[in-house]
């Protein structure tokens, strides 16, 4: 009985614990500030989305290379890659250029999948 009491308590501070570190990591807030067009092929369309990201946490948050692709049903609407070793100073704010691919046979494809 001695033993469940404990566990039980055990239990109860690790809990209470999880509960806090959930409060105290933030997520980074995202916005969009504006979008240029990069290049027009006869394939689609390259953009670039310049998003500011700030980080609300007491520490730092690094962002690696990292690729991307946006679906609408089962197309492919939109695609990009992002080569950036940038780290997010703690309490910081950052703006990223996130290149943006949109294939016309990409959009073509999202489009008929919605009707």
């Amino acid at each position: 009985m001695k033993n469940m009491k404990f566990l039980a308590f055990i239990l109860v501070v690790v809990l209470s614990a999880c509960q806090s570190l959930g409060t105290a990591v933030q997520e980074p807030k995202l916005s969009l500030k504006s979008v240029d067009i990069a290049d027009i092929s006869l394939s689609g369309l390259n953009l670039i989305a310049h998003v500011d990201v700030e980080n609300p946490n007491s520490f730092s948050i690094p962002l690696p290379n990292f690729d991307w692709e946006l679906f609408i049903n089962t197309a492919s609407f939109i695609s990009g890659n992002m080569k950036n070793d940038q780290t997010i100073k703690r309490q910081g704010k950052v703006t990223l250029d996130l290149p943006v691919s949109v294939t016309y046979t990409g959009l073509y494809s999202s489009v008929k999948s919605l009707f």
